[in-house]
């Protein structure tokens, strides 16, 4: 039993001293971008004034590694979906070296696919930030959730200047009749 107790109080001190040595921090818990268009990249550091920042807060030098993951399902915010394509979103710098006290910085940026499925969703991803030293060594992760709301479809009867009053339909309709032409309908010479 003594053997025991000791075995349990060495593991302790020995975990206490390995999370002491070893931690990661951030500022950049979230970050919402919203009116993305598919097809344009854009920057959060220039968009937002925030690039990523993780902070080396142990007492020895660490390796720290960052990977855009989709969210599992308990992590998805109400009336978001998890990102279809992680590639999606990419970051200038995936990796650091960083001493005790230290900063890594980087950007990310995001471009959503052009497909137009896309037009008016949310998407939600998750940024993990991960210290890669030595096997058998503290592993400590920070997780940032990426929340992006993708701009709505504009339609192209939205650009089409309006006719000014309630009847302005029927005085084109008058103007297609006096041509004798192909209505918008597709009938010659017909009412709209």
């Amino acid at each position: 039993m003594m053997r025991k107790t000791a075995a349990l109080i060495l593991i302790s001190v020995f975990a206490a001293a390995a999370a002491e040595s070893a931690g990661l921090l951030t500022p950049f818990t979230e970050c919402s971008m919203e009116g993305i268009k598919p097809g344009r990249e854009y920057s959060v550091k220039q968009i937002k004034d925030r690039p990523y920042k993780v902070k080396n807060s142990g007492k020895d030098k660490t390796s720290v590694k960052m990977k855009i993951l989709k969210p599992s399902h308990n992590e998805l915010l109400e009336g978001y979906e998890e990102i279809r394509d992680t590639s999606w979103i990419r970051l200038e710098r995936d990796s650091f070296m960083l001493e005790p006290g230290e900063w890594g910085v980087t950007d990310i940026y995001i471009k959503i696919d052009g497909d137009s499925r896309v037009y008016g969703k949310k998407y939600q991803a998750v940024l993990l930030a991960e210290n890669h030293d030595a096997p058998g060594a503290l592993k400590i992760g920070l997780r940032s959730r990426i929340l992006i709301a993708v701009a709505e479809k504009k339609s192209i009867f939205k650009k089409i200047v309006p006719w000014g009053r309630a009847g302005g339909c029927k005085n084109k309709e008058v103007e297609t009749e006096k041509r004798g032409g192909v209505g918008e309908s597709g009938n010659k010479g017909g009412k709209l």
